[in-house]
């Protein structure tokens, strides 16, 4: 998710005491100290900025050449064409990502970010070396929060499921209900603790195991299934990579001036 090395002039005191000097060598002078001045790199008084700019031109350039720019990679061209119902929320510098959908009269938000790589990082270095052998052929484990919500009807609230996403399944953590779908989408500080306050529901894992069949298949009735569990940790690894090649444009481009 970053000066200008000052000129020594002449004093103006001192101009009157070389007023006499030749008008040839003080053109000349003049015109040195232009070309000096139009050719001066824009860089900061930094010894090293040259070079730290020259090695992010060349990660750019590496990144250009394994990523095709502007190019749209074949998972997400199928997803769009097979999934319509389904729109995309993507903005620029964001690490958040909301996929969103009516089903009937609800609208379901699917909200996930880029952190999850990192958090699967973390867990793969605290892992011993057998078991890094025994999950390697897993997927990378997505978070992400599921709002459902009735806007013709605001005063039925909002249920709020938060699951994890791995090997083409959803895995369920909690379904929270609350009596307002703003607090559900509230990504603010207060937000996150106002939800964090009230009661979330008992842990998934403790509820009857139908009843927690018949959640799973609520979900897949909706859409959230196995094609879009494939789908959402692609999509986190290509947001990651063009956030990161855009900061590195950002800050050659902040280096370089």
């Amino acid at each position: 998710m970053f000066r200008l090395a000052p000129r020594i002039l002449a004093p103006v005191a001192r101009l009157a005491v070389i007023r006499a000097a030749a008008p040839a060598a003080s053109a000349r002078a003049a015109a040195m100290r232009a070309f000096s001045a139009s050719t001066a790199p824009r860089m900061s008084a930094g010894t090293g900025d040259v070079e730290l700019h020259s090695t992010l031109l060349r990660e750019i350039k590496h990144e250009k050449e394994q990523n095709v720019e502007g190019a749209t990679p074949e998972f997400l061209a199928e997803f769009k064409s097979a999934n319509k119902e389904w729109s995309i929320r993507d903005e620029p510098r964001d690490k958040e990502v909301a996929l969103v959908r009516e089903f009937g009269n609800e609208k379901i938000t699917v909200l996930f970010n880029t952190d999850a790589l990192d958090e699967a990082d973390e867990l793969e270095q605290e892992l011993e070396e057998g078991e890094e052998e025994q999950d390697a052929e897993r997927s990378l484990p997505v978070p992400v929060s599921i709002i459902i919500e009735k806007p013709s009807t605001p005063t039925a609230g909002a249920l709020e499921i938060s699951a994890t996403i791995q090997d083409g399944g959803f895995f369920i953590e909690s379904a929270d209900f609350t009596a307002s779908p703003v607090l559900a989408h509230d990504a603010t500080a207060q937000g996150d603790w106002a939800r964090r306050s009230k009661y979330s529901g008992p842990f998934f894992g403790n509820l009857d195991e139908g009843l927690q069949e018949q959640f799973h298949a609520y979900l897949a009735e909706r859409g959230l299934g196995e094609e879009l569990a494939d789908f959402v940790p692609l999509y986190v690894e290509y947001k990651e990579q063009k956030e990161y090649q855009a900061w590195l444009e950002n800050v050659a481009a902040f280096v370089k001036n």
